[in-house]
């Protein structure tokens, strides 16, 4: 498992919507190794916010490729994840974050 503060993007943490609705929060981060990944190699994000672990099930990733689950990830075997490229972290959380600062941590697993 891969945890680095320097892995996470400039992009502060925020919420997204959906239909109208807030649905959750993302975040951007870069990918860890110094040369490109095939998503297929991504076996788990690891989700940390204010001390709450959210599960794979909530979690989805999208780079310029698409957006996949993370169960989607391990067929993705033609598709990378790109040294320089930034990936965005999408997770379900019906109404989001409360407004202020969150403590993130964010982890990758990869084969």
């Amino acid at each position: 498992m891969v945890f680095t503060k320097y892995g996470l993007g400039d992009t502060p943490i925020r919420n997204y919507s959906e239909n109208g609705q807030i649905a959750g929060f993302c975040f951007t981060m870069h990918q860890p190794d110094y040369k490109s990944m095939f998503l297929s190699c991504l076996v788990d994000l690891i989700v940390e916010v204010d001390g709450e672990r959210y599960p794979r099930e909530a979690i989805s990733f999208e780079l310029q490729s698409g957006r996949y689950t993370l169960d989607n990830l391990e067929t993705e075997v033609y598709n990378r994840w790109n040294y320089i490229e930034l990936g965005t972290v999408y997770v379900k959380k019906p109404g989001g974050l409360s407004v202020g600062q969150h403590h993130l941590e964010a982890g990758i697993v990869k084969r």
